[in-house]
C-alpha cells in the first residue's frame, strides 16, 4: 500500500469588490494507492501469450517457407507461409474482438481450422527434412499459441448474465443502426452533390428527358400549343423556317437526315441557349422560350426575353 500526493483544481468562488469570481483552486490530496495484483497478473499473461504467438508464427513461417519453397521460388515461398499463419493469427484477433457477439462462433471455427492446416503443413516439413517428431514439436507450438490466446481471452473477458448479454446484444444493435444509416447519408449527400453538378453543368438534362419518358410526338405537340399561344397572345410574328420547306419549324431536333427516337436537349446556361436557338434563326420571344423550356422548363420567361433583347442589341439577332 502506498499513499500518493495528488494535485487537484477545485472550482472555487471569491469576492472582490463585491463581485464574485469562480476560480480553480488548486489542492493537494493524499490518495491510498493499492498493488493490484490480478490486474498485474492479467498484464503479464497477455505480453507471454503475445510473445509466445510472435515465436510461433516466426516457427511457423520458416517451416512452412521450406516446403513451399520445393515446388516455388523461395520468396513466394515464405510470402505464402506468412499468409498461412496469419490467417489463424488474424482469426484469434477476431475473436477477441468479437468475444461479447454470437458472431464469434465464426472466427473460433475458422481459427480452429486454419491452425489444423497449419499444424499438419509444419509436421510434413519436419518428417521431410528433420524427422517426424521434430514436425510434431514445431507443430505443438502453434497449438500452445493458440490455446494460451483462448485462457488470456477467458482471464481477459468479464461473464454476463443472460440479461446483461440481452442488454449488449440491443446497444451494439443500435450501434450498428447508426453506422449503417451514416454510411447510407455519406453515399446520399455524395450522390446529391454530383447530381447538382450535372444539373449545373447541363449534363443532366438528355438522362432527364429520356428518364421522364418524353417522346418525339409528345414533345412537338406541346411545343406547338406553346408556340401557338405566344401567336395568339399579339406576338404578330411567325416563326422562322428552319428547315427550308416554307413550313413552321419541327420543334424535334433532329440528327443527320432523319427524325430521333427522343428529343435531343441543348446544355448550357440560359443566356448560351437563347443565343443557340437566336443563331438558327428563331427570333420570335414566345418561339425562344419554347425552345428554351423545351430544355430548361424552370427557365424564367423574364430572363429569356431580356436575353433576346439583348442579342437583338449587340446584332447577333
Amino acid at each position: 500500500m502506498k499513499i500518493k500526493n495528488i494535485r487537484t483544481s477545485v472550482p472555487t468562488e471569491v469576492t472582490r469588490d463585491g463581485e464574485t469570481f469562480t476560480i480553480n483552486k488548486h489542492v493537494d490530496r493524499q490518495v491510498i494507492s493499492v498493488f493490484d495484483v490480478h490486474r498485474a497478473v492479467r498484464r503479464a499473461v497477455t505480453a507471454a501469450t503475445v510473445l509466445v504467438v510472435g515465436i510461433a508464427l516466426a516457427w511457423s513461417v520458416t517451416s512452412i517457407g521450406a516446403l513451399l519453397a520445393l515446388a516455388a521460388p523461395v520468396w513466394v515461398a515464405y510470402l505464402a507461409a506468412g499468409a498461412f499463419d496469419l490467417s489463424w493469427a488474424v482469426l484469434m484477433a477476431a475473436e477477441w474482438s468479437m468475444q461479447y457477439d454470437d458472431r464469434a462462433k465464426i472466427p473460433r471455427t475458422a481459427g480452429w481450422i486454419a491452425l489444423a492446416v497449419s499444424m499438419t503443413a509444419i509436421a510434413t516439413e519436419g518428417r521431410l527434412h528433420a524427422g517426424l517428431w521434430i514436425g510434431i514439436i514445431g507443430a505443438v507450438i502453434s497449438l500452445l499459441a493458440k490455446g494460451l490466446w483462448t485462457v488470456m481471452m477467458m482471464i481477459t473477458a468479464h461473464p454476463l448474465s443472460d440479461e446483461s448479454y440481452q442488454i449488449v446484444q440491443q446497444r451494439r444493435s443500435r450501434a450498428g443502426e447508426e453506422l449503417a444509416l451514416t454510411v447510407v447519408d455519406r453515399e446520399l449527400i455524395r450522390i446529391r452533390q454530383e447530381t447538382a453538378a450535372l444539373r449545373e453543368s447541363g449534363s443532366l438534362t438528355a438522362v432527364a428527358w429520356d428518364a421522364q419518358g418524353i417522346t418525339r410526338k409528345a414533345l412537338a405537340e406541346t411545343l406547338a400549343d406553346a408556340i401557338d399561344d405566344g401567336a395568339e397572345s399579339g406576338s404578330g410574328s411567325q416563326q422562322p423556317d428552319r428547315s427550308g420547306s416554307g413550313s413552321r419549324a419541327d420543334p424535334v431536333r433532329r440528327i443527320g437526315s432523319g427524325p430521333v427516337e427522343h428529343f435531343v436537349p441543348r446544355s448550357g446556361s440560359i443566356k448560351e441557349l437563347v443565343q443557340s436557338v437566336m443563331d438558327e434563326g428563331i427570333t420570335d420571344p414566345a418561339a425562344v422560350l419554347a425552345e428554351v423550356r423545351a430544355d430548361r422548363p424552370d427557365a424564367n420567361p423574364e430572363t429569356v426575353k431580356r436575353m433576346v433583347r439583348l442579342h437583338r442589341v449587340n446584332g447577333s439577332g
